[in-house]
């Protein structure tokens, strides 16, 4: 047997003292790693020996870290970081928030990591359903203090802290700005091409006026090059998406972004991504076919649709239609019910449907203002004879040019409307979901019309009157 170096024994003791300090802290990930407990909503009135760190919800920005100045970390026991299950986006991501959250309480209260005797708990609350019911709901963490370990304020005296989590609805009030964690998504499609050479059995002469002027020679000779004649070709379109986690200003009262800068312009309509995602839950109980007007106006509206089915729809709808409106011939050779330009594609790969509604969308250009929506449900139904509803994205502004095919639509359509303020619908949209049995939706709004295609029914939508006379709805008149 060797004996050991005496020199090493030193730094050998010392390595393992580091170690065991090392794995004696906790670590962010650690915690991140932990089982996660779900309750209702925590009650903030239960715990009497408590401090409660807020954070507003979204964010990971602390409103009243001062509090924690009055306790001694050995005098904790427990820590419970409480969040809720309800997201205002698809794409947000719970953990990095989390993550981010740990990380500024460990900046300002690392002793609470140091210290190993801390017990450690993720509480996640479900009795959210909205936006508005999550905000109300206590986030941030407890820390939970030894029994008569309270330290005295100035007077020596353990006065219990005033904390108030009540949401400010003031109108008096500003409310200012907050950060809030969005997973912000960058889409892009790019153009797949292929160039090809072939020679042509001519030289090019070495004098380049010579070869300006389209001089060839069919003999080789020192200088001169072979000539290739060549092209490109259009293999179609690639998607690309990336992520990022990113900080946005919001509207601390409302939650409304403040920040223009996401990838999809929040300027903008976003319909087609608010109205398919909020009734998704609904739709994919169905087997539904989705179609899309890909006319010139309606270009902004294709990358959502694209983003949708990626993100929510990849296992549920499987047979897409996009319409152009008669591939860009005249307007006068339009014939209602033979206009054309309408593309079918079954399947649930993004790159097959990508490619598809960019064909549709580069081979015609819409012409005239009202469409061929009729026309293309009826497409629709008939290259998906087991579907059981339509989808159908429209431009608001378009009216509908073959109305009167309305009867040989045999399936509920539900109408997606995109453009205008989104309270206004033109009056051949209301009328095709209530005809047909379906629905009308906008960014903010699901308007259900089965049942309401009786003469003389009469609705209200924002400041218009509609009234259903003759087979339609039509404007009221004042």
């Amino acid at each position: 047997m060797t004996n050991a170096n005496p020199l090493l024994l030193p730094c050998i003791l010392a390595g393992m003292l580091l170690f065991s300090h090392a794995t004696a802290q906790t670590t962010v990930e650690s915690l991140l790693d932990q089982p996660v407990t779900d309750l209702p909503a925590y009650d903030t009135t239960t715990c009497k020996n408590c401090i409660f760190l807020h954070v507003e919800y979204g964010t990971s920005e602390f409103l009243n870290m001062d509090v924690l100045k009055r306790f001694k970390a050995e005098n904790i026991t427990e820590v419970e970081m409480v969040f809720s299950s309800f997201s205002r986006s698809k794409g947000f991501n719970q953990l990095a928030l989390n993550r981010e959250r740990l990380t500024n309480l460990q900046r300002v209260a690392a002793e609470l990591f140091e210290n190993e005797s801390i017990k450690w708990s993720l509480l996640r609350q479900t009795a959210c359903r909205s936006l508005e019911e999550s905000e109300q709901l206590f986030h941030g963490f407890v820390v939970h203090i030894q029994r008569g370990k309270a330290a005295p304020d100035a007077q020596g005296k353990l006065a219990p802290v005033k904390q108030d989590f009540t949401k400010n609805t003031s109108k008096s009030k500003p409310c200012g700005t907050r950060d809030t964690l969005i997973r912000d998504m960058n889409v892009s499609m790019r153009a797949i091409t292929k160039r090809e050479c072939e020679y042509t059995g001519y030289y090019i002469p070495k004098n380049k006026k010579k070869a300006r002027a389209g001089v060839r020679y069919d003999k080789k000779s020192f200088g001169r090059k072979a000539e290739r004649k060549c092209k490109t070709i259009d293999l179609g379109y690639a998607y690309d998406t990336a992520y990022y986690d990113r900080k946005y200003k919001v509207n601390a009262c409302s939650g409304e972004l403040i920040d223009k800068t996401l990838k999809i312009d929040r300027r903008a309509d976003t319909t087609v991504i608010d109205a398919m995602d909020r009734n998704w839950e609904e739709w994919k109980k169905e087997k539904v076919v989705v179609i899309q007007d890909v006319t010139g106006s309606m270009s902004d509206y294709v990358t959502q649709i694209l983003v949708w089915h990626e993100l929510y729809a990849s296992k549920g709808v499987e047979n897409y239609v996009f319409f152009n409106d008669g591939n860009g011939i005249d307007n006068s050779k339009k014939v209602i019910g033979k206009t054309g330009g309408i593309y079918h594609v079954q399947s649930n790969k993004l790159s097959e449907i990508q490619e598809t509604a960019q064909r549709a969308a580069r081979a015609g250009n819409g012409g005239d203002s009202p469409e061929n929506n009729i026309e293309a449900a009826i497409y629709a139904q008939e290259k998906c004879p087991d579907c059981s509803s339509l989808v159908m994205i429209v431009d608001n502004f378009a009216p509908v040019k073959d109305y009167k095919l309305i009867g040989s639509v045999k399936k509920p359509v539900h109408i997606v409307v995109c453009g205008g303020n989104g309270e206004q619908v033109h009056s051949d949209y209301l009328s095709i979901a209530a005809i047909t049995g379906g629905s009308v939706h906008t960014s903010q709004m699901d308007l259900d019309l089965k049942g309401k295609a009786m003469e003389g029914e009469v609705f209200e939508m924002g400041d218009r009157k509609y009234t259903f006379s003759g087979g339609r709805f039509n404007l009221a008149k004042e």
